[in-house]
């Protein structure tokens, strides 16, 4: 039963009815007769969560792992994500960045591995460190993480526009005020 659960919420998810794959993804968590497929389930309602940018509902859906000792990886590190984005919205920016920073390190391509992680949160982690190095005026660190994410994938409307007022910033701290204007101009 499970499994009919899952794969018709995986199904549900991809024709983009999140409300309704959610609803199936949570009826494989009760039935908790498959932890690995328990613990599936509840990885894709974070990953939905995530994509809806409701950071505090997937945090919480991620710390009931606990509850039904579901245990995988990925739980982990979508859980560590989701913790230094709400530290970042709530202005604990040195503590959103170190766990964001150690989130990179578990999750960073081995030099074995040949492509990115497949996760879906790694060009996320970048972003989001770099908007916490943009807050902290690492323009430098900040610059350098907007585009190790747009080489992951291309860059939102929103993430350009801060990518543009970092390299703005970067070069009036620099005192490259015609570069500064470039950039700010690009940005407007």
């Amino acid at each position: 039963m499970s499994k009919a659960y899952f794969y018709k919420a995986k199904a549900l998810k991809k024709i983009n009815n999140l409300s309704d794959a959610i609803l199936y993804f949570e009826q494989v968590i009760r039935a908790n007769d498959d932890n690995h497929l328990a613990s599936s389930a509840l990885y894709e309602i974070a990953k939905i969560k995530i994509q809806q940018k409701d950071f505090y509902e997937a945090y919480y859906n991620l710390k009931r792992a606990n509850h039904f000792k579901l245990k995988q990886k990925k739980l982990v590190n979508y859980k560590m994500f989701t913790e230094g984005v709400i530290f970042l919205m709530k202005r604990k920016t040195k503590t959103g960045l170190k766990l964001i920073s150690q989130l990179i390190e578990r999750i960073k391509p081995q030099p074995q591995e040949k492509e990115s992680p497949p996760e879906y949160i790694y060009n996320l982690v970048f972003l989001y460190r770099a908007y916490g190095y943009f807050v902290t005026e690492e323009y430098e660190n900040s610059l350098k993480d907007y585009i190790k994410a747009n080489q992951i994938k291309k860059l939102n409307a929103s993430a350009t526009y801060n990518m543009s007022l970092c390299q703005g910033l970067k070069s009036l701290n620099s005192k490259e005020y015609e570069n500064a204007i470039s950039f700010f101009t690009k940005a407007s």
